[in-house]
């Protein structure tokens, strides 16, 4: 690394959700911004309560600051302590890959709500196109390795690279959906942007700090994506800025780096909520609610009329993908409701919980492979076997 890398985010954002019917069904009982304390998180392979995550205030928001070993991109250790991520008195975010005790850890963090539809400029100051090899700074929007879009600032480990740079939408060994270019600098301030809608992404870097390139002189690259992986903004896609190691190998100078976040303008939160077809609400509507902690699971569905035999509850865990609990085996995998309208369930380790409210004799898939809740074959916006949902907790990271 040959010097301070200062970053000013500004980001422009609409704030839209279509209504599909009257009624709307919130996706946890404590609403989307809920308290993580109840639930799990991987941590140097084990699991710790969430609550035990440390947060960061900066630019009036909440960040979650990274933790733990094996972890990707790298993989790498990341560091949460205050001499690898601490907020200056000046407002200004620090990120920084340090050598702790012989170990080299780097450095992550992400908004804890979503973000939407438009545009995110970034303003950069500091040398990005002569990181050391073995250094990547990247600015990104992130749901899942499938739903992400990246400007990234690296060598990738090599030498002489013909590259340096690179704007991704993921997956990135898809066909056209990777645009690599070189940045070559004439002074140390330049501007990146992601301009995202529902069926375009605009990628575009340029000298200064602009709104737009005043000349064409200015211009450094840009791409515009129209590919069929563009992520939809109810995948709650966050914001996130690393710093860390390629293949986790220490900088080839030995020196640590750092990385400044001057300021970040972002989008009010917004409650993401699903919402029941028309069809299903020739009376009182159904509804389902779903809480957590360690191995038990729990909740309440409604009216009463559907408080009996005929329904059930599909329960889903999340650690890499979602299983269906308790086991997957029938009828195991069933989960009754009580005559007073209550269900519980015991659980395997889980990061997200999703209920579902079905008819007794619907068979639920054992494993589903999309991320985001509720998943998408059992979205009750979509499926008529799907009569409620919802979420514990809400959000995931």
């Amino acid at each position: 690394m040959k010097g301070t890398i200062n970053i000013r985010l500004s980001v422009g954002l609409m704030i839209a959700l279509a209504t599909l019917a009257l009624l709307t069904i919130p996706l946890s009982a404590k609403g989307r911004w809920v308290s993580k304390d109840e639930s799990l998180v991987p941590n140097q392979g084990q699991y710790r309560a969430r609550g035990s995550e440390r947060t960061i205030e900066f630019a009036g928001r909440q960040w979650s600051v990274k933790s733990g070993c094996g972890l990707g991109p790298g993989p790498n250790c990341w560091s949460d302590s205050e001499q690898s991520v601490w907020v200056d008195a000046s407002g200004q975010l620090h990120l920084k890959i340090r050598n702790i005790g012989g170990t080299w850890h780097s450095a992550e963090v992400h908004t804890t709500t979503c973000t939407q539809y438009g545009m995110h400029r970034f303003f950069v100051t500091g040398p990005i196109d002569n990181l050391d090899k073995n250094v990547v700074a990247a600015l990104f929007l992130y749901h899942d390795d499938q739903s992400e879009m990246d400007i990234e600032f690296s060598r990738w480990g090599q030498e002489s690279p013909i590259t340096n740079a690179q704007y991704v939408v993921q997956p990135w060994d898809t066909p056209g959906n990777r645009e690599p270019f070189t940045m070559t600098l004439s002074g140390t301030a330049t501007t990146h942007y992601i301009n995202w809608s529902d069926s375009a992404v605009q990628f575009k870097s340029f000298h200064g700090h602009y709104d737009e390139p005043p000349d064409p002189a200015y211009l450094i690259h840009e791409w515009l994506y129209t590919g069929s992986d563009i992520p939809v903004q109810e995948e709650c896609l966050k914001i996130h800025i690393n710093l860390w190691l390629y293949q986790g190998t220490p900088p080839s100078d030995g020196q640590e780096v750092e990385m400044v976040v001057e300021n970040a303008q972002l989008p009010e939160e917004y409650e993401l909520r699903v919402y029941l077809p028309v069809a299903l609400k020739s009376y009182a509507p159904p509804w389902i609610t779903v809480t957590a902690s360690g191995g038990q699971a729990s909740g309440q569905v409604g009216p009463a009329s559907f408080c009996n035999s005929n329904y059930k509850v599909a329960l889903y865990a999340k650690t890499d993908i979602w299983y269906v609990q308790p086991v997957e085996t029938e009828p195991g995998r069933n989960v009754e409701i009580n005559a007073d309208c209550t269900w519980r369930s015991s659980t395997h380790n889980w990061d997200q919980m999703a209920a579902h409210l079905v008819p007794a004799s619907y068979v639920h898939p054992s494993r589903i492979y999309t991320g985001y809740c509720p998943p998408p074959p059992l979205n009750p916006a979509t499926n008529p076997n799907v009569l409620a949902a919802s979420c514990y907790p809400a959000t995931y990271p």
